[in-house]
């Protein structure tokens, strides 16, 4: 395997990269002597050559121009045959300095200002009159003169490149002859086994640390090779004693033999064993029935007696989907599947079967196990209760929920903050730069010839300063709203405690007085004496009761009757049932409709206008109550009307 060094994003050897940096190297070199040359060979022509070309030109045209008569046409042709051949941009003659006699152009761009350098003048005296000549110097060298220096400079570069080749080749056999006796070690070695005490040699000092290197490894194989044999001597040896063990088995067999005669006594314990049977069945919360070939019940347990009200004796011989009518399509499939003898294994599921006839309310899953067809019953029938576990099941989906938005919540709220701070800074400053209490504002206003007072009774006509407090208070409510997201997202690590339930209630009803003004409504309290204290973080409890009693408030912002006594109250109560106790948050509003009750712990749902509730209060109390403190939290409708939610904590 051959390896190749890629740390720097080249395939190419040590050796190629040298030789490809000499190469360069020397092209370079032939380059800039070659430009060099040209600029030289270019400045020689401008400093030297172009003025004396030049200079002829004017006696020539002077002898032309002093002709009798004066032959224009020979001096253009003498100009246009100049310009050609000498590559002159433009050559303008003109008399007594303002009259025009000729211009020669050629197909080229010339600069209104031309170099000082390539600009040629000189007056004319001849019996014709006095004529004035200039001369815009264009390329002073032929393109045969580049061409001849390029392809020199080329033949140049390549037999130097020849060269270097030649010179690359040579040392290269120099330098590869210590790695060609270390390879060759190496075959002799790998064909005749070398001993790892004798070690290669190299008389290359280069190469000297990777031969110590390749002896090191050689060596460390040798004693991993030993190692191998070692090992495959032992598990020769554990092969051998696992063969004396498996005599030493056909020996205990022989004994387990004696053991299972010995086994038959236990029989008689089968008739025990039975009746223990019997009790598990029977402490089973699930209702069991047996049936036969006809849906007949042959037997039940205890928990179907006490669901169907009869004792077993009395439910022999009636068919069960007459004493449990919701039963009658699973077993229509039963019967079916039993007639075709079709995938007996598998039993039929019947999910969240409500049976009203056996237990209001009651959900079931229901299934039939197919039995041994030579039995009397042919078939089971299992019903269980799944109210618990669905109520489990909410609030684990519940709690999954308020995770995923505690998540989204940390992330979302750092990317909000910023450009909403942003946002609310710069709403202050364009109302303070649109008011009249700034110097600079004035300043500004003189400045532009504006009467500030009327820009700024402009903008309260138009209701621009109303529509910037709009949004100011929109923007504090999405950072309100961010504020509880984020709270909301980070991990509490208060400790329980024992609190007093009063104090729980009497601090809740003080902040919300203080935060909600409530003096319009008729706040009540029952008796909070002789409760236990409750197991709780006191902050968390407190926040979920504000909550509901702002939600309380909430709802009662509009009349929910049409009586003319009607007065807003919320009232708050305690008690204990069981191991709980239960707080409840009753107001006398409109309650919640019927078909939003199922959605009223979702996080962001709220039935309120937009602008008015943030669809979280409720959600991140049922989150406190139900996953911090292991309780539950519902709601119910009040009596005679209004909503009332009852938070219950363990004691």
């Amino acid at each position: 395997m051959t390896v190749q060094n890629t740390a720097n994003g080249s395939n190419l050897l040590a050796r190629q990269k040298a030789m490809a940096a000499v190469i360069t190297t020397v092209i370079l070199i032939l380059f800039l002597a070659a430009t060099a040359y040209v600029a030289t060979a270019d400045r020689i022509g401008r400093n030297y050559l172009v003025p004396e070309i030049n200079q002829l030109l004017v006696e020539t045209l002077t002898i032309q121009l002093n002709r009798q008569p004066l032959d224009l046409m020979a001096v253009k042709a003498l100009l246009d045959s100049f310009a050609h051949h000498h590559q002159v941009d433009s050559i303008r003659l003109t008399q007594d300095s303002s009259q025009l006699v000729m211009q020669v152009p050629v197909d080229r761009t010339i600069s209104p200002e031309p170099p000082q350098n390539s600009v040629y003048q000189q007056r004319l005296s001849t019996i014709n009159g006095d004529f004035e000549i200039r001369i815009i110097n264009g390329v002073f060298l032929p393109g045969y003169y580049l061409a001849d220096t390029i392809s020199t400079s080329l033949i140049v570069a390549a037999l130097s490149a020849l060269l270097i080749f030649a010179m690359y080749v040579l040392i290269r056999r120099w330098q590869q002859q210590p790695y060609t006796d270390l390879r060759d070690q190496i075959k002799i070695a790998q064909q005749h086994n070398h001993d790892p005490t004798t070690p290669f040699q190299c008389q290359d000092p280069d190469l000297q640390p990777l031969v110590n290197s390749l002896n090191d490894l050689h060596w460390h194989l040798h004693r991993r090779h030993a190692d191998l044999e070692r090992a495959h001597k032992q598990a020769e040896s554990a092969r051998h004693r696992a063969t004396t063990l498996a005599r030493d088995s056909a020996r205990i067999n022989s004994d387990l033999e004696h053991e299972i005669t010995v086994r038959s006594a236990m029989e008689r314990q089968l008739a025990q064993t039975k009746a223990l049977m019997d009790a598990i069945i029977n402490a089973m919360p699930s209702a069991l029935f047996a049936l036969d070939q006809q849906g007949r019940l042959l037997l039940c347990n205890r928990q179907a007696e006490i669901w169907l009200g009869k004792r077993r004796q009395e439910l022999a011989g009636f068919l069960l989907n007459e004493l449990i009518p919701e039963l009658a399509p699973l077993l229509t499939r039963a019967r079916q599947r039993l007639t075709s003898g079709d995938d007996l294994d598998t039993p039929i599921l019947q999910r969240r079967l409500s049976l009203d006839s056996l237990e209001a309310g009651l959900v079931t899953d229901s299934l039939v196990y197919a039995l041994d067809q030579q039995q009397a019953a042919v078939a089971v029938v299992r019903i269980d209760d799944i109210r618990q576990r669905l109520q489990l099941e909410e609030m684990m989906v519940h709690s999954e929920k308020m995770l995923t938005v505690g998540g989204m919540a940390a992330g979302m709220a750092h990317e909000i903050n910023n450009p909403l701070g942003a946002i609310l800074q710069n709403l202050q400053n364009i109302k303070r730069r649109l008011g009249t209490g700034l110097k600079a504002n004035h300043e500004v206003a003189t400045k532009l010839n504006l009467d500030l007072r009327a820009v700024e009774e402009y903008l309260e006509e138009r209701e621009v300063f109303k529509l910037m407090e709009h949004m100011r208070e929109a923007g504090e409510r999405a950072a309100a709203i961010i504020a509880t997201m984020l709270n909301f997202s980070r991990r509490n690590h208060e400790h329980k405690e024992k609190t007093p339930v009063s104090q729980l209630v009497n601090n809740a009803l003080t902040v919300a007085r203080n935060d909600l003004g409530l003096h319009h409504i008729d706040i009540s309290t029952a008796s909070l004496k002789h409760l236990p204290d409750v197991s709780c973080i006191p902050g968390e409890i407190e926040q979920v009761l504000v909550n509901l009693i702002k939600n309380a408030q909430q709802s009662l912002a509009q009349p929910a009757t049409a009586e003319a006594n009607w007065q807003p109250t919320i009232r708050l109560n305690a008690w204990r049932e069981g191991d709980y106790l239960c707080i409840s948050v009753e107001d006398n509003g409109s309650g919640v409709d019927a078909d939003q009750i199922g959605r009223i712990f979702e996080p962001f749902f709220t039935t309120k206008e937009v602008g008015t509730g943030t669809g979280l209060g409720l959600s991140v109390s049922y989150f406190i109550v139900t996953t911090h403190h292991q309780g539950d939290m519902y709601y119910r409708p009040a009596d005679p009307h209004g909503a009332c939610f009852v938070i219950k904590l363990p004691l």
